[in-house]
């Protein structure tokens, strides 16, 4: 990956320094999202499949075409469909159009749970943070300061013009 400044290189400095913040920023970024989902006993890889299953609406959800869609392997994926299923989120049944798939379903209960992360993980994007450990989730108020931003914002890096592509000659 190479990392591109319109017409004008940036300094090895610059380069790490972006690095770093970058890094940090996704740190927080995810602790955030992690506390919000284990709320509802969720965790980012559940919440994706819950997301696309009641996404799905009425349509037939099969595992392959699933993990193609999050781009996980079917294995990984089966194994997260069996915790929501484990926790009475989701259940699978065999396809009765064709006995070699099997349909996944949300429950109530886990739309439920998708409902409420939903709901959660819109207010943090709003710049409330995550509850802490026994805090209800109920509301948009927390009571607790914003999520600490970056100094070097990815409005930053767009003022930079960087740009990451994939390498063509790697």
């Amino acid at each position: 990956m190479t990392v591109v400044s319109g017409s004008r290189p940036i300094t090895l400095h610059q380069m790490l320094e972006l690095h770093t913040h970058l890094g940090i920023a996704y740190r927080t970024f995810s602790r955030s999202i992690d506390a919000v989902l284990r709320h509802d006993g969720l965790t980012f890889a559940k919440y994706e499949v819950l997301d696309a299953l009641v996404g799905a609406g009425e349509l037939h959800v099969t595992l392959a075409p699933l993990a193609d869609q999050l781009r996980r392997h079917w294995t990984t994926l089966s194994a997260t469909v069996e915790r929501l299923e484990s926790q009475g989120m989701a259940t699978r049944r065999p396809n009765p159009d064709n006995r070699r798939q099997t349909l996944i379903d949300v429950t109530p209960g886990g739309r439920e749970a998708h409902a409420r992360a939903t709901g959660a993980l819109r207010t943090l994007s709003e710049g409330d943070s995550p509850p802490s450990r026994g805090e209800s989730t109920s509301g948009s108020d927390w009571g607790r300061p914003p999520i600490p931003t970056p100094t070097f914002t990815l409005a930053d890096i767009h003022a930079l013009g960087l740009v990451l592509r994939e390498d063509a000659d790697r």
